[in-house]
């Protein structure tokens, strides 16, 4: 029944209630994909008018008093690094290990 129904409205959305919890809801049903999909809805009581609601102003974003260039930063790190870099130490002849004998 459920793909005959969705395929019945293809383009419309039904509009009705749903008692749930003790709760009456008012909900819209409305076909997706291979399914049926509710949605649940506010009723005009429910809905603040916008004369109600704050006006959300941004505040302003001062702009970053010292810019830094993070190519310039970047360079200046890896030549600092390139000219303190030491040599590599000299790898010494490992003393051979004596075996241990077994018990």
């Amino acid at each position: 029944m459920v793909p005959a129904l969705r395929e019945g409205m293809k383009g419309k959305v039904g509009i009705g209630k749903l008692a749930l919890y003790g709760r009456e809801y008012l909900v819209a049903v409305k076909p997706h994909e291979r399914g049926i999909v509710m949605y649940t809805l506010h009723h005009a009581g429910e809905i603040r008018r916008i004369d109600t609601v704050e006006e959300i102003v941004a505040p302003a974003v001062e702009a970053p008093a010292r810019v830094v260039n993070l190519m310039d930063a970047l360079k200046k790190s890896l030549d600092a690094v390139s000219i303190e870099r030491k040599k590599p130490a000299k790898a010494t002849a490992a003393k051979p290990v004596a075996k241990r004998k077994r018990a």
